[in-house]
Protein backbone atom coordinates (compact mmCIF):
# COMPACT_ATOMS: atom_id res chain seq x y z
CA UNK A 1 0.00 0.00 0.00
CA UNK A 2 1.40 3.37 -1.01
CA UNK A 3 1.51 6.09 1.62
CA UNK A 4 2.79 9.00 -0.46
CA UNK A 5 0.59 11.85 -1.66
CA UNK A 6 3.03 12.35 -4.53
CA UNK A 7 2.44 8.76 -5.70
CA UNK A 8 -1.34 9.23 -5.94
CA UNK A 9 -0.95 12.65 -7.57
CA UNK A 10 1.32 11.14 -10.22
CA UNK A 11 -1.07 8.25 -10.89
CA UNK A 12 -3.94 10.72 -11.30
CA UNK A 13 -1.79 13.01 -13.48
CA UNK A 14 -2.23 16.06 -11.24
CA UNK A 15 0.10 17.97 -8.96
CA UNK A 16 0.19 17.24 -5.24
CA UNK A 17 -1.24 20.71 -4.63
CA UNK A 18 -4.16 20.11 -7.00
CA UNK A 19 -4.89 16.76 -5.40
CA UNK A 20 -4.82 18.34 -1.95
CA UNK A 21 -7.19 21.11 -3.07
CA UNK A 22 -9.68 18.65 -4.56
CA UNK A 23 -9.63 16.31 -1.56
CA UNK A 24 -9.90 19.21 0.88
CA UNK A 25 -12.90 20.69 -0.96
CA UNK A 26 -14.77 17.38 -1.08
CA UNK A 27 -13.80 15.64 2.17
CA UNK A 28 -12.53 18.51 4.36
CA UNK A 29 -9.33 16.61 5.10
CA UNK A 30 -5.83 16.42 3.73
CA UNK A 31 -4.62 13.68 1.39
CA UNK A 32 -2.29 12.48 4.16
CA UNK A 33 -5.25 12.09 6.53
CA UNK A 34 -7.16 10.15 3.89
CA UNK A 35 -4.20 7.83 3.24
CA UNK A 36 -3.71 7.32 6.98
CA UNK A 37 -7.40 6.49 7.50
CA UNK A 38 -7.30 4.00 4.67
CA UNK A 39 -4.11 2.39 6.00
CA UNK A 40 -5.65 2.00 9.46
CA UNK A 41 -8.85 0.57 7.95
CA UNK A 42 -6.83 -2.00 5.99
CA UNK A 43 -4.80 -2.85 9.11
CA UNK A 44 -7.99 -3.41 11.12
CA UNK A 45 -9.38 -5.65 8.39
CA UNK A 46 -6.20 -7.72 8.25
CA UNK A 47 -6.19 -8.13 12.03
CA UNK A 48 -9.88 -8.95 12.21
CA UNK A 49 -10.37 -11.23 9.24
CA UNK A 50 -7.04 -13.03 8.85
CA UNK A 51 -4.77 -15.01 11.11
CA UNK A 52 -1.68 -13.09 9.95
CA UNK A 53 0.85 -12.22 12.61
CA UNK A 54 1.15 -8.50 13.31
CA UNK A 55 4.58 -8.51 11.62
CA UNK A 56 3.12 -10.09 8.48
CA UNK A 57 0.25 -7.58 8.41
CA UNK A 58 2.75 -4.73 8.78
CA UNK A 59 4.79 -5.93 5.82
CA UNK A 60 1.68 -6.53 3.72
CA UNK A 61 0.66 -2.90 4.37
CA UNK A 62 4.04 -1.66 3.22
CA UNK A 63 5.71 -1.00 6.57
CA UNK A 64 9.38 -1.97 6.55
CA UNK A 65 9.58 -1.94 10.34
CA UNK A 66 6.98 -3.84 12.38
CA UNK A 67 7.70 -1.79 15.50
CA UNK A 68 6.90 1.40 13.57
CA UNK A 69 3.64 -0.18 12.39
CA UNK A 70 2.70 -1.01 16.00
CA UNK A 71 3.39 2.61 17.07
CA UNK A 72 1.49 3.93 14.03
CA UNK A 73 -1.50 1.69 14.77
CA UNK A 74 -1.50 2.58 18.45
CA UNK A 75 -1.31 6.32 17.70
CA UNK A 76 -4.25 6.12 15.28
CA UNK A 77 -6.46 3.54 17.00
CA UNK A 78 -5.60 4.01 20.66
CA UNK A 79 -4.48 0.45 21.35
CA UNK A 80 -1.91 -2.02 20.08
CA UNK A 81 -2.72 -4.34 17.15
CA UNK A 82 -2.68 -7.35 19.50
CA UNK A 83 -5.05 -5.65 21.93
CA UNK A 84 -7.34 -4.69 19.03
CA UNK A 85 -7.44 -8.28 17.77
CA UNK A 86 -7.98 -9.75 21.26
CA UNK A 87 -10.81 -7.31 21.98
CA UNK A 88 -12.70 -8.72 18.97
CA UNK A 89 -12.83 -12.22 20.44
Amino acid sequence: MHKSVAFYAEVLHVSSRTLATIIKSILQKSPSQLISERTVLQAKRLLQFTSLQVVEAAFRLGFDDASYFIKYFKRNVGCSPDHFRNALV
